[in-house]
């Protein structure tokens, strides 16, 4: 450790960082609002027991966790999509649906190896007790739009579902959740002519090729997400220019379930940290 350093993952963010990530937010939360979604913001800490049931084993061992003087134990959020559905299950009950909600705020976790962010900035749309596939081509036409206006103009999404894993034996299963392509024993499908052999994509993609003709959609039958909750299509957003997947969502109509209200969700969150931050 360093003389005057800050914790591994976690950043000091300077007046121009700090000023381009306001902006974002600002800029985000307008659009969201524009489009129908009322912002909602969750605590930063949640009881253990709440959060790590949209986790897998992955996400658990990835939380930062501690104890309140009551011995009970706490975890700091390390997303934003379960807090909310535990609010929307609870306390939104008897709102009618589609509810359709949206945040820009923080989720923390442990950083890796590769010393990745502790602290992650993120914004994102939530469409709650939704009824049709017209819905989730909204959630992914809303995160191609948010992208477009923090102008970055060269994504490419990648889209998968639960399904494509049906039938694989459960190490083949993990294989992919580790990106392991050897222990797979392939390279997973990829491309935007291969067969989804699934409606929900069928129906969906030629909905988001008439509204958004420049952006390459691929179906990715080794897209596999660590987060438990999801229940249909996945979604990653790439772009050329920061090298990284900047967003994803889903489907993940059974998480509101676990708290005790059944209603269909769908949503995306976008990763700010990695747009155009100099350290």
């Amino acid at each position: 450790m360093s003389k005057h350093s800050t914790p591994q993952g976690i950043r000091d963010f300077l007046p121009d960082d700090t000023k381009r990530l306001n902006a974002n937010m600002i800029l985000l939360q307008k659009l969201f609002t524009e489009h129908g979604f009322n912002q909602i913001k969750t605590p930063t800490i949640e009881f253990a027991e709440n959060l790590e049931k949209g986790l897998g084993p992955i996400q658990k061992k990835e939380c930062i966790e501690f104890f309140d003087p009551a011995g009970n134990r706490l975890l700091l959020r390390p997303d934003n999509t379960t807090p909310i559905a535990r609010t929307v299950a609870s306390r939104m009950a008897n709102q009618p649906t589609p509810i359709k909600l949206c945040y820009t705020e923080p989720i923390f976790k442990k950083s890796n190896k590769n010393h990745s962010d502790t602290e992650i900035f993120q914004a994102g749309c939530e469409i709650f007790g939704y009824s049709s596939t017209e819905s989730i081509a909204e959630i992914i036409s809303m995160c191609i739009r948010s992208l477009e206006s923090l102008d970055i103009d060269d994504i490419g999404i990648d889209i998968g579902h639960v399904s494509f894993a049906d039938g694989l034996p459960d190490t083949k299963k993990q294989a992919l959740l580790q990106g392991d392509y050897i222990a797979y024993g392939e390279i997973p499908e990829r491309g935007s002519n291969i067969k989804s052999n699934t409606t929900a994509i069928d129906e969906i993609i030629p909905i988001l090729t008439k509204t958004h003709p420049d952006t390459p959609f691929i179906i990715n039958k080794g897209l596999v997400k660590g987060l438990h909750y999801y229940t249909g299509i996945i979604f990653e957003v790439y772009s050329k220019k920061y090298r990284t997947i900047i967003a994803s969502g889903g489907q993940y109509d059974s998480l509101c379930s676990l708290f005790d209200n059944p209603l269909t969700a769908v949503g995306f969150a976008i990763n700010l940290n990695d747009i155009g931050f100099s350290s």
